[in-house]
């Protein structure tokens, strides 16, 4: 049986350049970094050779093609990200996202270092059937760009108190469950209870209560209350299987989102900076290859952006792109005669795929019975079908070399 390496697959060479490659050529561009065209010019041709590589595309098909096919956005609009949380984090500068002024105070600073006896850790269990006792239930929800938390209080199984609160639109769902854990433990703390549990369903905060090492000043706040609060009990339930404490917390949460007013504000969290900064870039990209002269054949198969999306096989590929061994390409290039040597049409993409009688018995086998209905698009998006532009296009190949060597 035949083995191929692991670096052979497109999205492990995808991976290898996102997290080596790139992280290369971005050493030190705080410094290094100064926008201009000529070094956009630079950034795309080092960038193209890693996209060549991820694709096994031929070097005619254009750098915006490329990073359409492999689900890459262009190099210098990552650039330009890093750049802006660097000035925001680091020199305390105002930054623009959109028509969102962000200031420096503005964002949640995690404390990098903490001494030996700061790292605490407190641990958690899994909900056992029939919990009694003084029981604290507690969610986040973000609904329609709003952030609500609630707590619901049982007590030996009757519910005795539920509240719900509404947070700044620019908390996280992780920040929610961290403050309705906290205001939990200041109840706990204003009745004085010799034991109470904390009952969750958000794995994420225990986890993070029960890493020494985390800094993030949310949880690092939270554990110096509960170092003072040594009677409470944390307990992990799965989400939405009937555990009325959860439903009931789940739905006064998603209330809290619906108060007409903001009952607590955190900084915005590195993580929404970057998802805020991921949306402006995406949307920098679209517009930028919807304007573009180059790869409009692919712009037919492949109008929007997609950070997911990875083409890395190379007979597909000529069906996609309509290069080098289509008569079309080379017409083109090399002023070679455009016809199809079945002798019924020009030779492009469409006319090898859905027409050349040539091919018609790989049709047969792979593509629906109605694929004379179908888009290219429609085609590539059917599994069995595109085994079938597969096969098509490696019998062309052959053909073309068996030809030359004759």
């Amino acid at each position: 049986m035949q083995t191929y390496p692991l670096s052979s697959f497109p999205l492990v060479k995808k991976e290898i350049y996102k997290r080596v490659i790139e992280k290369i050529i971005f050493y030190g561009f705080e410094v290094r970094f100064t926008d201009t065209a000529k070094q956009a010019t630079h950034l795309n041709k080092l960038q193209r050779l890693g996209l060549l590589n991820i694709t096994k595309y031929y070097r005619t098909v254009s750098t915006e093609a490329l990073q359409v096919l492999a689900g890459v956005p262009p190099i210098i609009l990552t650039l330009r990200n890093l750049m802006k949380i660097f000035r925001l984090r680091t020199l305390g500068e105002d930054i623009q996202i959109g028509n969102r002024n962000l200031r420096a105070e503005d964002l949640e600073v995690n404390n990098s270092i903490l001494a030996p006896w700061e790292k605490l850790k407190f641990g958690w269990r899994y909900l056992q059937p029939q919990e009694g006792g003084y029981c604290i239930f507690t969610d986040g929800s973000k609904k329609d760009g709003r952030v609500g938390c609630a707590m619901v209080i049982f007590n030996e199984g009757r519910q005795i108190l539920q509240q719900n609160w509404r947070l700044n639109d620019e908390a996280s769902v992780f920040m929610a469950e961290l403050h309705d854990i906290k205001m939990a433990i200041s109840h706990i703390r204003d009745l004085s209870l010799k034991k109470a549990k904390i009952i969750t369903d958000s794995r994420s905060v225990l986890q993070a209560l029960n890493n020494p090492s985390n800094t993030n000043p949310s949880v690092l706040g939270l554990k110096e209350l509960l170092r003072y609060t040594p009677s409470v009990e944390f307990i992990w339930t799965r989400a939405h299987i009937g555990v009325a404490g959860n439903e009931s917390a789940d739905f006064q949460a998603k209330l809290g989102t619906e108060r007409p007013i903001i009952d607590f504000s955190y900084s915005m969290p590195l993580s929404l900076l970057k998802s805020l900064l991921l949306t402006e870039n995406l949307g920098t990209w679209q517009q930028l290859w919807s304007t573009s002269l180059k790869g409009r054949d692919v712009f037919q198969l492949c109008p929007m952006v997609n950070l997911r999306r990875i083409h890395g096989n190379f007979f597909i590929n000529q069906g996609i792109t309509g290069s080098w061994n289509i008569a079309k390409h080379q017409t083109r290039f090399f002023g070679a005669n455009p016809d199809c040597s079945c002798g019924t049409a020009n030779e492009d993409r469409e006319h090898i795929i859905f027409h050349c009688p040539q091919w018609a018995e790989i049709r047969k086998e792979f593509f629906p019975r109605n694929f004379v209905r179908l888009s290219l698009l429609g085609i590539l998006s059917n599994e069995r079908a595109r085994t079938g532009v597969e096969a098509i296009m490696k019998k062309k190949l052959e053909t073309i070399f068996e030809t030359i060597q004759a």
